[in-house]
């Protein structure tokens, strides 16, 4: 999840300071702590981020030394339990952080913050500087934001691989161990087994064929002599159904 940026970008409604610089107030509070205010933000969201991660992956532990649960079933709770918990822990962090930055970190118009590191220096600028290192900050400011929206995607996509990654390798673990059986109880492999049954397929129809054929040339069906009506009808039958299985041969 992004940490949202609550305060005003728009250079127009910053407070100016009695030194004449126009500050944000962000730049403002980074300049005192000596920190970025989103910083605070961050290690927040990163800290209980890790607790939970820590929790599931002892759950799960858990899960897998109780009796009746298949590791396919284990998964899949985990997966719906880790997307419920972390749809809420984001929803209450976005209620956190907008409290954090309307009231712990707010600073009204009116209250100056000296600066010790500013003492006898002369920082008269002219207008046009101080809004070219405004908006110059406004880019890196912008640009910071859209990098931590990224990072933060990406540890996202991260913590997926690492759990599709143990997947993979409990399937492997399943597969090397039902080889191992197969080999210790002498089970035809299942190759093999098909194999053999076609090859059995194709007796069948070579010797289906080769019958035919015999009755074929030798006209039996035609030297059967007067047949009552239920007899001639069977022949009748067997011969559609000959008829039709050589036409597709």
């Amino acid at each position: 999840m992004p940490t949202q940026n609550t305060f005003n970008e728009n250079l127009n409604d910053y407070p100016r300071r009695s030194l004449g610089r126009i500050y944000s107030k962000t730049e403002l509070l980074s300049e005192y702590f000596g920190f970025l205010p989103v910083e605070l933000a961050d290690d927040v969201y990163n800290a209980y981020n890790y607790v939970f991660y820590t929790a599931l992956e002892a759950l799960e532990k858990y899960l897998k030394n109780l009796d009746g649960l298949s590791q396919a079933n284990i998964d899949s709770a985990i997966r719906q339990f880790e997307c419920k918990v972390e749809q809420v822990l984001d929803k209450k962090f976005n209620v956190f952080e907008r409290y954090l930055y309307d009231n712990i970190l707010q600073i009204s118009e009116n209250n100056h913050i000296p600066m010790e590191h500013y003492k006898d220096l002369d920082l008269k600028v002219t207008e046009e500087q101080e809004n070219l290192v405004d908006q110059e900050l406004l880019k890196c400011r912008r640009a910071a934001l859209s990098q931590k929206a990224m990072n933060h995607i990406l540890n996202k996509k991260l913590n997926k691989l690492d759990r599709d990654s143990k997947e993979i390798e409990s399937y492997l673990q399943l597969t090397q161990a039902l080889s191992q059986t197969s080999e210790n109880i002498h089970v035809t492999h299942p190759d093999d087994v098909i194999r053999f049954a076609a090859d059995q397929c194709e007796q069948l129809r070579q010797s289906t064929l080769n019958t035919l054929r015999l009755i074929n040339d030798k006209d039996l069906m035609q030297n059967l002599t007067a047949p009552d009506k239920r007899l001639k009808y069977m022949l009748e039958d067997v011969q559609n159904k000959l008829d039709a299985f050589k036409s597709k041969e």
